[in-house]
């Protein structure tokens, strides 16, 4: 099943919001329309949007996808695909219990940090012993924030790529 993830575009297109006028009135204020013309201008306010939709691709997501032992997590640059058996951990702080997909900016949601496994058994062991000492992971090792989305969908994540830690909640009821 795919769900979408209501914040992501709000998360981008308040990026293209913001970056052009700061870019702008920046290269304004630098005199860059003057020396090099303003189609220099522009294309450093696509540049910049460009620069920081990559960056953001990292963490927010725009689509999820659940499937019966993975998940498929998509955004603009990026998509990355995750096996149940290739998870050592998904960390919920605080516990969701709940499948709502409701969100909203002024409420608190949980923190969700997928952490795979570490192929490496000296490093998985100073990693089990010290998680905060670790600090190079291999890029299929590396922990994926996905806290940027609604606690329904995060809690679905993780009862898909952790059921022993997280086992499945009912559905919420339609219309009730």
């Amino acid at each position: 099943m795919v769900y979408a993830n209501p914040p992501a575009p709000a998360f981008y297109v308040g990026t293209i919001g913001i970056v052009v006028p700061i870019g702008t009135l920046i290269g304004f204020l630098l005199r860059v329309h003057e020396y090099w013309g303003w189609s220099v201008l522009v294309v450093a306010d696509f540049l910049g949007v460009a620069l920081l939709i990559v960056a953001e691709s990292r963490s927010v997501f725009t689509s999820v996808e659940i499937g019966k032992d993975y998940v498929v997590l998509r955004a603009p640059f990026r998509k990355v695909i995750l096996h149940s058996q290739d998870i050592d951990r998904v960390e919920l702080n605080p516990p969701v219990r709940t499948l709502s997909m409701d969100w909203a900016w002024w409420k608190h949601s949980s923190v969700c940090i997928i952490h795979r496994k570490v192929s490496d058994p000296n490093r998985a062991a100073a990693h089990k012993e010290h998680p905060w000492l670790v600090t190079e992971y291999r890029y299929s090792e590396q922990p994926i924030d996905v806290t940027t989305m609604p606690d329904g969908l995060k809690r679905r994540i993780a009862q898909t790529l952790d059921p022993a830690h997280w086992p499945p909640l009912p559905e919420p009821q339609q219309g009730s």
